[in-house]
């Protein structure tokens, strides 16, 4: 399979709720992130509501930050992806906070 095919698959899929061969679809994708492609597989993760894909996208950003930030294409990623990506984040920053000790 190659992504082309995949992404097409996942419209068929949305269109006849074909959730199985969606999952499939998602973990193509989800291995297959690049710099090159993580903005398109991001937008199509919101159109056909990936959540697989989506979770992946917003892990390979956070990995790969600082390559990302320096190309600019992140400010092509939507809003609500934005606000996913820095949740994930905040959410793991409070989770590795220690308490104090006394």
């Amino acid at each position: 399979m190659t992504e082309e095919v995949a992404i097409k698959l996942l419209d068929i899929c949305d269109k006849y709720l074909l959730s199985e061969l969606k999952a499939l679809c998602e973990d193509f994708l989800s291995r297959r992130i690049t710099l090159v492609n993580y903005v398109n597989l991001s937008n199509l993760s919101e159109q056909f509501e990936a959540n697989v894909l989506k979770n992946a996208v917003i892990k390979f950003v956070r990995q790969n930050l600082k390559k990302i930030k320096t190309s600019g294409e992140i400010a092509d990623l939507s809003k609500a992806m934005l606000w996913d990506i820095l949740f994930t984040y905040s959410e793991e920053t409070e989770s590795n906070k220690s308490p104090k000790s006394k």
